[in-house]
């Protein structure tokens, strides 16, 4: 049985890297599904639920026999086919749904593990409805599973937040009750970012998440979290129809808590009294609060205090310094301050400029973290970030940039900063240094490995330019070819969007020895962010 499973799991890496066997494959995959052993059944359909791109109608066999894992009389059975559905319920809810009732009658298992995946799931596949029902459910076992199972629920209910915005109430009562339950930082984390959460994207739950948290405040053992939340109310609170509710417990916790929560608390009553809707009384009780805390024993809150009451004393010093929301694009900036300490030239210059670092608002910075936790966690519940497995294959894309590896990917600046000198190198491409490179994509295979010439893309974004990288390898002994360029055909309609400006080809390109072509559009509406699909063509001489 252990000879199958390691079949299955290499029949996935197979299909990952070459499209042309996946139905073939996918076939042999549905027979294991049927196969006698729990074992081997139980890892094909969980291979089965994590193909990419795989059909509701192609997962039918592997959900069928979910199903009927469901009500094994084995706890651990149960448990493997569970999570299994669990983790397909975020891409594929509807192919979940036929399980809806058998995993009801998991709600009320003996291993709480196997109730708590069953909840969850339900909440991603069950309707509006059944909602209040589970919330209900919920909060009867609670206290009896594991921390690590209370953040698996928290996590689902602030998913459900967006899905079901009617349902608030519900979902701000259960979270308030959790926080107000024994639980370790993770956890009251998950819940204290599910309420912000909340409270951002239904309006009308506002001012009931607030008092929540400020509730929660009163009594909270961790920093971290006593500082978020005072953040977020002083981020919220001035645009409340009672800003002075909030001010009160803020105040609190200048009084009673330790320095670093009496830090942010002072930063939260200066945005108060900065915010554009404040008005002269509201301003004058924050001065009046800020000037007490001027006596503080500690430092930071005396110089916060101090600097509060200095940039709130004008109009114009409050639009630039309190008001003004945006910020640095952090990748860039320490890239361009990376490049700055490392250049003995730049810095005999003079001193390091921010002009050419963009700044970003607020919300596209919220954005920009929100996307990258759900393409994390996407990446961890569906199995997508498996390492690479070790050899000489692992070891030759260690020296690339941007290739995962056995040993762990390079890190996402490392990354940027490789490709940022690589493409500044390039005499054609080196005006392009001028502005930020604001991203790089992972490298795509558009070709077999087998294939005569394997090629691969990696896409570069500048502020106004788009960039194809095109490595190229020749893997005929007897052939070398000269002059390679890649000539990229847009399907769609492009002008007035992109214009092509740039096209770098590989003079030399020997066998087994990679070369690299680059293909450089300009966006002429750097507004806009257009799709468009190319059709590519490798051009060479042969010699």
């Amino acid at each position: 049985n252990m000879a199958y499973v390691m079949l299955i799991r290499y029949a996935v890496r197979v299909m990952e890297g070459d499209s042309g066997l996946a139905a073939q494959l996918q076939t042999l995959l549905e027979e294991w599904i049927r196969h006698r052993s729990d074992m081997v059944s139980l890892e094909a359909a969980r291979a089965m639920c994590q193909l990419g791109g795989v059909t509701g109608k192609q997962l039918t066999s592997a959900v069928s026999a979910l199903q009927v894992f469901l009500s094994s009389p084995r706890p651990t059975v149960r448990f493997a086919a569970i999570r299994t559905l669990n983790q397909l319920a975020r891409t594929h809810p509807e192919a979940v749904q036929p399980c809806n009732v058998d995993m009801e009658g998991l709600i009320t298992d003996s291993n709480r593990s196997v109730a708590t995946f069953a909840i969850t799931t339900l909440l991603k596949t069950g309707n509006e409805a059944s909602v209040d029902r589970l919330m209900k459910q919920m909060q009867g076992f609670m206290a009896e599973i594991s921390d690590e199972f209370k953040t698996i629920v928290a996590e689902a209910v602030r998913s459900l937040c967006r899905k079901f915005p009617a349902k608030h109430a519900a979902f701000l009562g259960f979270l308030a009750g959790v926080l107000r339950d024994e639980g370790g930082y993770e956890f009251k984390r998950a819940a204290i970012e599910a309420i912000v959460d909340l409270a951002k994207h239904v309006p009308e739950s506002k001012e009931a998440a607030l008092a929540h948290l400020c509730e929660f405040i009163e009594d909270c053992e961790f920093t971290k979290l006593s500082v978020r939340v005072l953040h977020f109310l002083g981020e919220e609170g001035p645009h409340t129809a009672r800003p002075t509710m909030y001010i009160r417990h803020i105040y609190n916790r200048v009084v009673l808590e330790n320095a670093v929560v009496r830090a942010a608390a002072v930063s939260a009553l200066a945005k108060f009294g900065a915010a554009a809707v404040a008005d002269a009384a509201l301003q004058k009780s924050v001065r009046v609060l800020l000037q007490r805390c001027l006596d503080d024993r500690e430092d930071e809150v005396r110089d916060r205090a101090a600097w509060s009451l200095r940039m709130g004393a004008g109009e114009a010093t409050r639009d630039k310094y309190v008001r003004d929301d945006s910020t640095f694009a952090l990748a860039v900036l320490e890239r361009r301050l990376v490049e700055y300490c490392g250049n003995p030239a730049a810095a005999a210059q003079g001193r390091f400029s921010f002009d050419g670092v963009p700044r970003i608002s607020r919300a596209q910075e919220e954005e920009t973290r929100a996307r990258t936790r759900l393409e994390t966690m996407d990446a961890v519940l569906t199995g997508s970030a498996v390492s690479a497995p070790a050899g000489a294959a692992g070891a030759k894309q260690a020296s690339e940039p941007g290739t995962p590896t056995a040993a762990g990917a390079m890190d996402v600046f490392e990354q940027q900063v490789a490709y940022a000198d690589k493409l500044n190198a390039i005499p054609e491409l080196a005006a392009f240094g001028a502005q930020p490179l604001v991203s790089s994509q992972r490298p795509v295979d558009l070709t077999e490995a087998e294939t005569e010439y394997v090629v691969r893309y990696i896409k570069h974004v500048y502020e106004s330019h788009v960039v194809f990288q095109f490595d190229v390898t020749n893997t005929i002994p007897e052939q070398v070819v000269e002059q390679v360029e890649v000539a990229m055909e847009p399907e769609d309609d492009i002008d007035g969007v992109l214009a092509p400006v740039v096209v770098v080809p590989i003079p030399v390109l020997a066998c087994n020895e990679p070369g690299t072509a680059y293909v450089a559009f300009e966006r002429t509406e750097t507004d806009t962010f257009p799709t468009a699909t190319f059709a590519c063509t490798l051009r060479f001489v042969v010699k």
